[in-house]
């Protein structure tokens, strides 16, 4: 059985990410999480399941014989345990950006980080920013999961451009970018991924959905 942390728990939105001992992450719904398991860098066990191209954690547990406080009873007795964390934590996965900053300055900086990871041809930079059940949408539907998003990234055309034109705006957690095409973008991107932006979903430092 996997073993990990809980990275964030959000009971306004009912979900959380988990990350593995490899250091992969794994969404997670409050319902799979039991209550005391329900807070910031819990130590905990999970299984795996996977639907949609996406593979969550199901049937988190504290592990057994840690304790979330020092108050905290042993495994199985929540007399003590400590408030589950309800604000979740604004950060990204690999960077550490500073928790307290607003919600618009991070989707900012997360959006920065995307577009400093493509232009440079970093595909596994760029990887990292995505959630484990990120949401993308392309002209023939929506897919979710690694795959779909290690296709999106394939598929950008601000991959290994070294565009210097691309600007970014936004707010309240949603982020627009947008670049022009270049001569040599005109050359090396085919008539069907010729575009010229495209939007970012940020949430809890990590893109959680992406149109065009």
């Amino acid at each position: 059985m996997p073993t990990g942390h809980v990275k964030w728990f959000d009971a306004a939105a009912h979900e959380a990410r988990l990350v593995g001992r490899s250091g992969r992450e794994y969404a997670a719904e409050t319902d799979e999480i039991e209550p005391p398991a329900r807070t910031a860098d819990a130590p905990v066990a999970f299984k795996l399941k996977r639907a949609n191209g996406v593979t969550r954690a199901v049937e988190v547990r504290l592990r057994r014989g840690t304790r979330v406080s020092p108050t905290q009873g042993r495994f199985g007795d929540l007399s003590g345990a400590t408030h589950p964390d309800s604000r979740g934590r604004a950060s990204l996965s690999r960077s550490r950006l500073d928790p307290g900053i607003d919600s618009d300055e991070l989707a900012t900086r997360v959006a920065r980080h995307w577009v400093e990871a493509l232009v440079l041809g970093d595909r596994a930079a760029a990887e990292r920013l995505y959630a484990p059940d990120s949401v993308i949408h392309t002209q023939s539907g929506v897919e979710t999961g690694r795959n779909a998003v290690q296709l999106c990234i394939d598929r950008s055309p601000l991959l290994a451009s070294h565009h210097s034109d691309v600007q970014i705006r936004g707010s309240r957690s949603r982020v627009l970018i947008s670049w022009g095409l270049s001569a040599q973008d005109l050359a090396r991107v085919p008539p069907s991924e010729r575009r010229t932006q495209t939007t970012l979903q940020i949430a809890h430092g990590q893109i959680a959905e992406q149109w065009g």
